[in-house]
């Protein structure tokens, strides 16, 4: 009887071995699982804090170039409305000149038929033999 106790007891302490074996395997990956996430946490924790600086940088960029480039475009088209304004003076001028300069050469020619037909009705009433 006692080899049946000895054998119920050495079957029990290898059972507590194993399970001892188990638990220190599961203890360890769980030691090394925890370690992973600490670090993950840190590193997110660290991409956190750069988003945030790089945030508060651009925020302050945005502020300060916003502000700079309205003031800048607010003088362009300041200086664009005067150069169009301008260049609405310089077209009704011109078209001024050029309505004055039609105006003169169809006188011109006129002017010139004119003394061309005056002219050719002379040559043909004088080869007609017809004097004034």
């Amino acid at each position: 009887m006692e080899s049946m106790e000895e054998k119920f007891y050495q079957q029990v302490n290898d059972s507590l071995k194993l399970v001892f074996d188990i638990t220190s395997r599961i203890d360890e990956r769980m030691k090394t699982l925890v370690e992973h996430n600490n670090e993950s946490k840190e590193r997110i924790e660290k991409l956190c804090d750069q988003q945030n600086i790089l945030l508060n940088r651009i925020t302050i960029l945005e502020n300060r170039n916003s502000a700079q480039v309205i003031y800048d475009l607010k003088n362009e088209i300041t200086i664009l409305d005067n150069k169009v304004d301008h260049l609405s003076e310089r077209c009704v001028h011109v078209e001024k000149e050029v309505n004055q300069n039609t105006s003169k050469w169809t006188a011109l020619i006129d002017f010139t038929f004119k003394i061309g037909v005056v002219i050719i009705g002379s040559i043909i009433l004088w080869k007609m033999g017809l004097q004034p």
